[in-house]
């Protein structure tokens, strides 16, 4: 088969399958809507298809704007913090233990260990 004729029938099978889970999500959220629609009294046709119309609308559109907005607007950069010098006299308490296995001791124990003299 011709190679662009794939090409086409596998984009036409994945908007299929977008399309179909995109209207099983939506369907529900719709039916809450003109149900929320009848229980306040409105019963034209025309509202119970306008309403959820344009809420469905106006989320599209929000949606549409925030990702126009961050595309022109770049984040905020991480702020840095400045290394500030500890003040109190024991403030090297902790690197005794990192430092525990670069001891003399701890090399004789770590080669008797290994079997070495």
């Amino acid at each position: 088969m011709n190679p662009t004729l794939m090409a086409v029938l596998n984009i036409g099978l994945w908007m299929t399958i977008v399309l179909l889970a995109f209207f099983m999500q939506v369907m529900p959220f719709l039916l809450v809507l003109v149900l929320l629609s009848l229980s306040f009294g409105i019963s034209s046709a025309t509202a119970l298809i306008l309403i959820p119309t344009v809420l469905f609308g106006m989320l599209v559109l929000a949606c549409w704007y925030a990702s126009v907005r961050t595309r022109r607007r770049l984040p905020k950069p991480l702020p840095v913090y400045r290394t500030v010098q500890p003040k109190s006299p024991d403030h090297f308490r902790g690197a005794a233990m990192c430092l525990a296995p670069f001891l003399p001791r701890n090399r004789r124990l770590e080669i008797f260990r290994d079997g070495r003299d």
